[in-house]
């Protein structure tokens, strides 16, 4: 999986995992990374709806820990966005086999942009529908949150929409091409 990768990520003795070359050499008293056939039964979550008015980034700050002595994972973020791209992180962790959990993590995110997107450009290069629908999927799973979609290159796009009919009317340099 591409993207961005987590601002803060600590695995088994507290050392930082931010490459996905990174190996993590474990002495024998330290706890285990996975734990087979015990899936965590609970995630518990705080959000703080009341802390929305910060710059544009905080709202995706979450932190995510799975200790290797406990049976739940903790999530904790400023507001429901944040939460959602936690329980991303999460459903990442255990992809695939639910039943083998990592153990020992502690992860901090936030986007260190307030714009993280990508530019479809259909205007030159045709895409189909499931193809579209198959990139927003993954945005979600990066983690990103901007979509600009550049459907024509024309410079008169003249778009009715039936909640404001007029708008069509303005947008056309040529009346006989509004809706």
């Amino acid at each position: 999986m591409f993207g961005p990768k987590p601002r803060h990520c600590l695995g088994p003795n507290q050392k930082t995992l931010l490459s996905p070359k990174a190996q993590t050499a474990l002495s024998p008293d330290s706890p285990p990374v996975l734990k087979p056939n015990s899936p965590l039964p609970s995630i518990a979550m705080t959000a703080h709806p009341q802390r929305a008015t910060q710059p544009d980034y905080a709202p995706s700050l979450y932190t995510l820990s799975i200790p290797s002595n406990e049976a739940k994972a903790t999530l904790t973020a400023e507001t429901a966005l944040g939460a959602m791209r936690g329980l991303e992180t999460f459903s990442q962790l255990v992809w695939g086999n639910s039943s083998i959990v990592p153990v020992g993590l502690y992860v901090t995110d936030s986007p260190l942009f307030g714009h993280r997107g990508i530019m479809l450009d259909t205007s030159r290069i045709h895409c189909g529908g499931e193809d579209i629908l198959r990139t927003i999927g993954a945005m979600s799973a990066n983690k990103l949150n901007v979509f600009h979609w550049h459907i024509t290159d024309c410079h008169s796009f003249p778009l009715v929409v039936p909640s404001d009919p007029n708008l069509a009317a303005k947008d056309s340099h040529e009346p006989n091409l509004a809706g």
